[in-house]
């Protein structure tokens, strides 16, 4: 997995209409209360349009490679701290997280590697990293990576087994601010990538589609708001289409004049063969079948399948918005 193409040690968002990404100081000013007035409140701090802070992560999503969307940042406003460190066996060591106010750490991924400690996320660029979750035993040091206090993160390792008195680790530390709410779909996704990179493809699979289930609900209501719709009728609409098929189809046909499966014919394929697996190899299993074996290519399919989907309905939502204003 490459560390980056687009900085991910700043926050995911990106500005849409001007392409700019947000420093980490730029979450300050935004009201937080609630997601709601979070979403008002939020604009971009270069061209000081009025964007949806769900735009600026897709913007960020759409600008990296769709196979590193797992190993960054998801949270709205999240960003990743990536490094290699060297420790020593049987201590523990705290560091200190740069972003201002209390944050919380989604993901903590590490990995063997042979480069120096001291590296940065800028000096990794380009380098191939094989990422897992602690604890990982490395050169018969166990290490692992907690949370120690709201501003710091605590390095672990424990001797297991060791002829050195150090170890050099890589890691990759995924984080968003505490007080920034978040949509139900962007949870929902945080939550499949804490499952996919443990390997449990059974709660990774069902978390993946109600993402994008409720990001699909989300992108219809968005758009009809914007078109001058209220809350009843948006309502009755997606009753109407109720199916996630009916909304793929029907919903966005009528909401943005295009079908999905006609825009992305391969890629709604997929989408239909993924939901297929859940509801057969998952949900609705014959009491004489076992439950579907998820193995990891699969994951690794289900989860770009996924992200694809829902760049691809974001983009034809966005672009139906924009055309409205």
């Amino acid at each position: 997995m490459s560390t980056q193409s687009i900085p991910q040690d700043r926050p995911n968002l990106v500005c849409p209409k001007c392409d700019d990404q947000f420093n980490k100081g730029d979450m300050r000013s935004f009201d937080k209360s609630d997601y709601n007035s979070f979403a008002d409140d939020f604009a971009c701090p270069s061209c000081g349009d009025a964007i949806h802070p769900e735009d600026a992560l897709f913007a960020y999503f759409r600008a990296a490679p769709t196979a590193e969307l797992s190993g960054r940042p998801v949270r709205v406003g999240g960003f990743a701290t990536v490094g290699t460190k060297e420790l020593d066996v049987g201590k523990t060591v705290e560091e200190s997280l740069i972003g201002g106010g209390a944050l919380d750490i989604d993901l903590a991924l590490l990995a063997e590697t042979n480069q120096p400690p001291g590296q940065t996320i800028r000096q990794l660029q380009g380098v191939t990293l094989e990422w897992y979750p602690g604890p990982q035993e490395i050169n018969g040091v166990i290490v692992d990576i907690a949370q120690s206090s709201d501003t710091e993160i605590g390095f672990i390792a424990s001797d297991l087994n060791s002829s050195s008195s150090t170890v050099t680790v890589a890691y990759n530390v995924l984080i968003h601010r505490s007080e920034v709410p978040q949509p139900p779909w962007v949870t929902l996704l945080a939550d499949a990538i804490t499952h996919y990179h443990r390997g449990q493809g059974l709660a990774t699979f069902s978390l993946l589609f109600s993402a994008f289930e409720n990001l699909l609900s989300r992108e219809l209501s968005r758009t009809l708001r914007a078109g001058g719709w209220t809350d009843n009728p948006i309502t009755d609409f997606l009753e109407r289409n109720w199916t996630w098929e009916e909304r793929c189809k029907d919903g966005l046909k009528t909401v943005t004049s295009k079908h999905f499966p006609t825009q992305h014919p391969s890629l709604y394929q997929d989408l239909y063969n993924l939901r297929g697996t859940r509801n057969n190899g998952i949900i609705h299993v014959d009491p004489s079948d076992s439950v579907a074996d998820i193995d990891i290519k699969e994951l690794k399919d289900a989860f770009e399948t996924i992200m694809e989907t829902m760049i691809a309905v974001n983009e034809m939502c966005y672009d139906e918005r924009r055309s409205l204003n």
